[in-house]
């Protein structure tokens, strides 16, 4: 069944780059915090951690400031390297972990508001190029649907074959419809076709949808995670932003945030690059609009599999209980 969702160029102005291009550049600050805790009800041996949370040092308009990041119990081996995406990937190595593990993560990022999130067409492509973003994957697979849809918005002139960026913004409009933000209504294994049964998701899923109908648009399209900012004043902002700094590698108490924190705080957000010409431009169908300027990238890929900020491995017969939270505050902005 064809869901149809005309898209108006009403909401292409919209979502257009103008919305994003301001008459002077602005420098913003972005403050992330990020911390994992995984419980084992037993001792543990042989663990093999791989994180992929830290942003590439510079990337477009956006670059590291200052990074630092500790573990509980400290690692016994260290390394790390970058994926054949280019995502820089942290792997910590424990011989033994009686209990708990905890890793905490503060980063503080700059971003130029002048312009939208994009990159280079090089940047992230893996040894089979831009092909490997117009493939099915694992997560993000092209159910009859998502090909019907496409096929339609073809052949009503609501996408164009030699317009990527128009057509990417009809596309995002689409898939923002099409879904119902829930929490709890997909998980991290849910592909494109589960949640369309479903009509629901959170921003894994609308990320795949729009990648299922870039790739069946003949569009290169690629999955990317990162981190969204807390939106709020400045005195709420430089609160929380204090905080933050006191918590060293300890998980922060429940009890001490706001209701406003509980809204924002948690996973970290997706949302998709499209190959437009000889750059890669963002979109968040969750939000139905471009990537905003202070989001922070972290990693891309395929799907989500691809970028998942926690994998690894470990010896014996114990369970283990994952848990996570980050926060990102925009902390101050500045003309260049």
């Amino acid at each position: 069944m064809r869901r149809e969702h005309p898209v108006s160029d009403d909401t292409f102005q919209t979502l257009g780059a103008a919305r994003f291009v301001h008459c002077d550049s602005r420098m913003i600050t972005c403050l992330t915090h990020k911390w994992i805790r995984v419980r084992y009800s037993a001792p543990v041996a042989r663990c093999v951690r791989r994180l992929r949370v830290f942003p590439p040092p510079l990337r477009g308009a956006q670059r590291i400031t200052n990074l630092q990041w500790r573990c509980e119990p400290e690692a016994d081996r260290t390394r790390e390297f970058v994926d054949e995406f280019g995502n820089r990937v942290l792997e910590l190595c424990h011989a033994r972990i009686e209990s708990e593990f905890i890793f905490a993560l503060s980063l503080t990022t700059e971003h130029t508001t002048a312009s939208a999130h994009s990159a280079a067409r090089e940047e992230g492509l893996p040894a089979a190029g831009a092909g490997a973003f117009l493939l099915p994957s694992a997560l993000c697979d092209i159910p009859d649907e998502v090909q019907s849809t496409v096929q339609h918005l073809q052949n009503t002139a609501q996408i164009f074959a030699d317009d990527p960026e128009r057509s990417a913004v009809r596309l995002c409009a689409w898939a923002h419809r099409a879904l119902k933000y829930q929490p709890g209504a997909t998980d991290a294994r849910t592909n494109v076709s589960q949640a369309l049964r479903r009509g629901a998701g959170v921003c894994q899923d609308y990320a795949h949808l729009m990648l299922a109908l870039c790739r069946a648009a003949q569009i290169p399209a690629r999955y990317v995670s990162g981190y969204s900012p807390l939106m709020g004043n400045e005195t709420a902002a430089a609160a929380t932003i204090s905080r933050i700094s006191r918590q060293s590698a300890k998980e922060p108490d429940d009890g001490n945030v706001s209701q406003a924190e509980r809204m924002h705080a948690g996973q970290m957000h997706a949302w998709v690059e499209a190959l437009c010409g000889d750059r890669w431009l963002a979109f968040d169908p969750t939000h139905n609009r471009r990537t905003h300027p202070d989001c922070v990238f972290v990693a891309c890929g395929r799907d989500f599999r691809d970028v998942s900020p926690v994998t690894g491995s470990y010896g014996g017969r114990a369970t283990a209980q994952l848990r996570t939270r980050c926060e990102t505050i925009v902390g101050s902005a500045h003309s260049r």
